[in-house]
């Protein structure tokens, strides 16, 4: 940093405000310089862990959604057939409690 102030005096770049001011415009510098650095690191730092877990949250959220609307699509297929719930849950390996709730959400989304 010293070397640039030191070319500029001699290349008469501000030359008066730097033989005067030297000290303070090259902790000026350094400091801005400094906290540039610091801010974009941070930024970037930020971006780069929102991007992340933005990306794995809706992943997430977009498998088991995926998986629901599957499901729901095959309760859909057996209730059509006229199987019950509990045939249902044991055709798809489920949790009768968890068919029957889907049941109740298929049946709510049909009379809507």
């Amino acid at each position: 940093m010293n070397r640039a102030v030191d070319e500029c005096i001699e290349e008469g770049i501000l030359a008066d405000i730097l033989r005067k001011n030297r000290g303070e415009v090259v902790n000026m510098i350094l400091s801005n310089f400094n906290d540039k650095l610091h801010y974009d690191s941070l930024r970037k730092e930020g971006y780069e862990s929102g991007y992340e877990g933005g990306f794995e949250d809706g992943f997430e959220d977009g498998y088991k959604k995926g998986n629901m609307d599957y499901l729901k699509s095959q309760i859909q297929k057996k209730l059509k057939k006229g199987h019950s719930a509990a045939q249902i849950a044991e055709l798809l390996e489920e949790d009768l409690s968890v068919i029957e709730k889907l049941v109740e959400e298929i049946q709510k989304e049909d009379t809507e």
